[in-house]
């Protein structure tokens, strides 16, 4: 009876013991250090063309994807927007940003990707033959650069919001 006794005890402190590191374990995932910002070869970006909630503007969003095996911070809105056409002459289209100085940062990986929106006006008006652009995400330090394909044409000046987690 003491054996039957003793290994009951052994077998719920081990499950004890097993279900703390578990949570110990999911808790370090859940809470990442804030100090890892995405650097250059972290992240892609794809453009797509979104539904604008008012008809007079295009919409199209930039998401930003980690790379496999990549958790890390995007921060701030893209700088240095420039639209070229596809000769690669640069179009004469300006950006600014909607929220200049915002550093809202956004944890990305592989299952949790973010997102930049961009504006334009004029969306039943023939606007300039983009096929390119190209940014940089201020992050921490010089930033990250990136060029993209562009999927339409645009009117200026392109809008550009911050950083944010996808809107569903």
């Amino acid at each position: 009876m003491k054996n039957s006794t003793r290994t009951i005890a052994v077998t719920i402190a081990a499950g004890a013991m097993l279900a703390g590191g578990v949570a110990t374990a999911g808790i370090a995932q859940a809470m990442p250090s804030d100090s890892n910002t995405c650097a250059p070869g972290d992240v892609t970006a794809q453009v797509s063309v979104g539904s604008s909630p008012t008809p007079q503007d295009k919409l199209f969003r930039i998401k930003f994807t980690a790379k496999p095996g990549v958790s890390c911070l995007m921060t701030g809105s893209p700088a240095n927007l420039a639209f070229y056409s596809g000769s690669g002459e640069q179009l004469g289209v300006e950006g600014f940003q909607s929220e200049p100085g915002s550093a809202k940062q956004v944890r990305i990986d592989e299952q949790h990707p973010a997102e930049v929106y961009v504006r334009t006006p004029d969306a039943h008006t023939p606007g300039a033959p983009a096929t390119s652009a190209t940014f940089t995400m201020p992050n921490s330090g010089p930033g990250i650069d990136f060029k993209v394909a562009w999927p339409a044409d645009l009117n200026g000046p392109a809008e550009v919001s911050p950083v944010s987690a996808p809107v569903s």
